[in-house]
């Protein structure tokens, strides 16, 4: 794969003048990406940094700051992982993190109406594991489930069979549905 999207590139940057710039998401591309890319002047690559990730593991410090270094931008979906990745790269790696919020915000509590004659429906898009707690989430849903239309739940994982037993568990079978991936 790492060839194929050698080549994927390679013919993006054909005869353009431009830099292309790719940012990378996930874990396993954060390496593929820049091996890929070596030697490809015309690319800029920026990363999504959005956990923590292998910070216990000396030998690994090196290998990641090498690979940090080839980013031009590194951002951080919160403070906490801003300053994890501090603490974890060098000096001139940190100076290109910055921390873009993941697009979730705490909100106090309100009465509403209804929208529209019908109560809120909630989504939640994400990959069913245990750090990303659908649990908590689903928990609280039960306690509101009077005040909701519905929660759709989309994405895959090893947390899918624990998550259908505490939708069934709290009885919001007719609340809470879990799409899979979309």
């Amino acid at each position: 794969n790492i060839l194929r999207l050698r080549k994927i590139i390679k013919k993006l940057i054909k005869n353009k003048k431009e830099k292309c710039v790719i940012n990378v998401h996930l874990s396993w591309p954060f390496y593929y990406s820049v091996i890929a890319c070596l030697g490809l002047n015309q690319v800029s690559l920026i990363y999504t940094e959005h956990s923590i990730k292998f910070r216990k593991i000396p030998f690994l410090k090196f290998i990641e700051h090498y690979f940090y270094n080839r980013y031009s931008k590194i951002i951080c979906i919160s403070d906490g992982v801003n300053k994890s990745l501090t603490n974890w790269v060098s000096q001139n790696i940190s100076s290109r993190l910055i921390t873009i919020w993941n697009g979730s915000r705490i909100f106090s509590l309100k009465n509403r109406l209804p929208i529209n004659s019908r109560f809120p429906r909630f989504i939640s898009i994400g990959s069913l594991r245990e750090y990303k707690n659908f649990k908590t989430t689903i928990k609280a849903i039960s306690k509101i489930k009077h005040m909701i239309d519905s929660y759709t739940i989309i994405g895959e994982g090893p947390e899918y069979f624990k998550l259908l037993k505490v939708i069934n568990e709290e009885q919001i079978e007719n609340k809470v549905r879990l799409i899979g991936w979309s």
